[in-house]
């Protein structure tokens, strides 16, 4: 049996289709557990199929059953409001999932079922971490994003891209097994065989309503820069006549904004153009061949790994982004050879290494050779 610790929502875009490879086509018994408060999680489309699938999605207070934590958890969702709620929780879970009442569980929770390998994020507390050490369980960490400023690609090697898959040994730090114990490899979130699974997925998501003739703009937030909705380029945005603003943020968290619940795919597809900073929707966008700006001025030391590809659609001044997309609604603003270019960056940038991950293939010889390395100490 797999065992997945999971406490974030972005975490479910990198997570999901790891989890249907073992349980779907490898036939591996698996547990999610989500040590998410706001629970709503498992109400996540990918998720909703998962369940449908045979895994098993279970909120960690649930099975811990009584305690002040759960019982705390309990009466929030009930009598809170909203805002009062997300606050609360907000601030409580960040103390929780680092504290011991988590620790105590994880390890009860592994000494009951046993599961063969436990997968978790890399967000996970290093009190945890130490916590399966010393059960010494078998660990394989996943990464919950996906490094899109260059500065940040620190590994120097011959094959140099930014979706890693950490594979861990069960008594190694990162710092130790970073370059020693690690499997490179392409994200399974854009392989092709897994676009497919989750176009078909979308099929069944219902579309928001849209206004008459109106000239549809997706703007992505980003809370860790501080941009928020409230920001006063969105502001200016909104403003725009005959322009439709939808806002979505990233991480939604405990944030309150009715598109928050609605498939970042889905409002890709329904926009004419994508505003977002550095995140990883613009890679989204970039896969459906949507049209995106990319909004430098939220964060203008991150370097972005497709500048080279896409140098006209970053914008450093939100002055600047705010004229090109008054432009582009009359129609003048222009872009050539952009089938071109979305193509060339996935060939060189998606698909940069030697394994050519169009399918669940590479990954599937990846996770055996986990089993016998793991399973083999």
């Amino acid at each position: 049996m797999y065992l997945y610790l999971l406490q974030r929502e972005p975490d479910i875009d990198h997570a999901a289709p790891i989890i249907y490879l073992n349980s779907k086509i490898r036939n591996k018994k698996s547990i999610v557990v989500l040590y998410n408060w706001q629970k709503d999680i498992d109400k996540d489309y990918r998720f909703s199929y998962l369940k449908s699938a045979s895994v098993d999605l279970v909120y960690w207070n649930e099975l811990k059953g009584k305690s002040i934590t759960s019982y705390l958890i309990r009466f929030g969702h009930i009598f809170l409001p909203s805002k009062i709620k997300n606050f609360i929780f907000g601030y409580l879970q960040k103390k929780f999932n680092s504290g011991p009442e988590f620790t105590r569980f994880v390890g009860d929770f592994v000494k009951e079922f046993t599961p063969s390998i436990i997968f978790y994020d890399e967000a996970v507390a290093s009190v945890v971490l130490k916590q399966l050490n010393t059960l010494h369980v078998k660990k394989v960490c996943f990464p919950t994003g996906i490094t899109m400023d260059k500065s940040r690609l620190e590994i120097k090697r011959d094959l140099v891209y930014p979706f890693t898959f950490y594979l861990e040994n069960m008594n190694r730090t990162k710092s130790d097994f970073i370059l020693e114990n690690t499997k490179f490899i392409e994200n399974l979130r854009y392989s092709y065989d897994w676009q497919l699974i989750n176009a078909d997925l979308l099929n069944h998501h219902k579309i928001f309503c849209k206004k008459r003739g109106a000239f549809k703009v997706c703007v992505f937030g980003r809370t860790a820069k501080g941009f928020y909705r409230s920001h006063p380029f969105v502001s200016k945005l909104i403003a725009v006549k005959g322009a439709h603003v939808v806002f979505k943020d990233k991480p939604r968290g405990f944030l309150a904004n009715k598109y928050n619940s609605i498939p970042s795919a889905v409002l890709i597809s329904w926009a004419d153009v994508v505003v977002s900073s550095l995140t990883s929707v613009i890679m989204d966008a970039i896969y459906k061949r949507k049209l995106f700006f990319y909004a430098k001025f939220i964060s203008p030391d991150d370097e972005p790994i497709f500048d080279e590809y896409f140098p006209e659609l970053i914008f450093s001044n939100e002055n600047d982004l705010l004229e090109a997309i008054i432009q582009l609604k009359k129609g003048n603003f222009s872009l050539s050879n952009m089938d071109i270019r979305y193509d060339s960056f996935y060939k060189h940038v998606i698909f940069a290494s030697k394994n050519n991950v169009n399918s669940f293939d590479a990954y599937n010889t990846l996770f055996n050779e986990i089993d016998n390395a793991l399973l083999s100490e």
